[in-house]
């Protein structure tokens, strides 16, 4: 009788081990599928809120690229003084700035050319100046006269043809205005350097700036 006690004991006991290890492991088991679905879920969120910085940043970078490449215009003078009219019968000077919208790596070769050229320019404006009607050239759109002041540049070829390269020079003045000694030290330095011209259009658009004429006493 004692010896089937002590074996019911020890059955009891390793059925009662067996349930105790059986409920560890289904309990490890549910804790590993836990583990590996919050795995999951925090690297499907991850892809998620990260894909949308990626296209924003790549959409930047293009529209980065887009300004870099955009042509940068400036206004150069090509013409300031007085042009005459005598048109309604009384003469009258009208002091007037003429414009040049350009890219702006023409700027430098067309002041150059404008400067050698200011005898030519000079002619050609007092003729658009002399035909004119006093209400074309007192109106507050100029818009006529510049179209007229293109036309005659195109007809006469003036800035029409850029050059192969244009010569800068890295600080060729400084604040005090001594050019001649900034482009000589730029020289000696090894800064002269050669920019190369744009294509395309050279004369983008041309503004007159110009006050009220004034009666000439003869």
């Amino acid at each position: 009788m004692a010896d089937e006690s002590g074996k019911r004991r020890d059955d009891a006991g390793n059925d009662a081990g067996g349930t105790k290890s059986g409920r560890r492991g289904k309990v490890g088991l549910m804790t590993m599928v836990l583990l590996v679905a919050e795995a999951a879920a925090i690297g499907g969120g991850f892809m998620l809120f990260s894909s949308p910085k990626e296209t924003e940043a790549e959409g930047m970078s293009i529209d980065f690229e887009a300004v870099e490449h955009e042509v940068m215009k400036e206004e150069v003078v090509i013409f300031e003084g007085n042009l005459g009219n005598e048109s309604s019968g009384v003469a009258l000077r009208y002091p007037a700035r003429v414009f040049f919208k350009v890219d702006a790596r023409d700027r430098l070769w067309i002041e150059a050319e404008s400067s050698r050229s200011s005898g030519t320019i000079h002619a050609q404006l007092s003729e658009i100046w002399k035909l004119a009607t006093r209400r074309e050239l007192e109106s507050p759109d100029l818009a006529a006269i510049e179209a007229r002041i293109k036309r005659s540049f195109e007809k006469q070829g003036l800035f029409e043809r850029r050059p192969s390269s244009m010569p800068m020079i890295a600080g060729a003045a400084d604040s005090d205005g001594h050019g001649a000694d900034g482009a000589r030290a730029g020289t000696e330095n090894g800064s002269l350097s050669s920019t190369v011209m744009p294509e395309g259009r050279i004369v983008h658009d041309v503004i007159v700036v110009m006050d009220i004429g004034r009666r000439v006493h003869r």
